[in-house]
């Protein structure tokens, strides 16, 4: 079985800026991160898995993180 991506190319737009904010105790083993697109709307299933390569990139860089786990809901679960 597959699945075609579905390609609306009107709302296809770059990732322009990653905002990180908030804290982490240092005795956090499991950190939880919550991610919110701007666009929330865009049905470009490659826009948004660029988009959250882009922000796992982010943590990997800023914050060391080198494993995660992912729960996601409605479009978020495309990428």
């Amino acid at each position: 079985m597959g699945y075609q991506r579905q390609r609306d190319h009107r709302q296809s737009q770059p990732l322009r800026q990653v905002k990180f904010a908030g804290h982490w105790r240092a005795s956090a083993k499991q950190r939880l991160v919550k991610v919110v697109f701007a666009n929330n709307r865009t049905r470009n299933y490659d826009t948004i898995a660029t988009w959250l390569h882009t922000v796992l990139l982010g943590l990997q860089q800023n914050y060391n993180v080198r494993q995660f786990n992912v729960v996601a809901h409605s479009l978020g679960n495309a990428a």
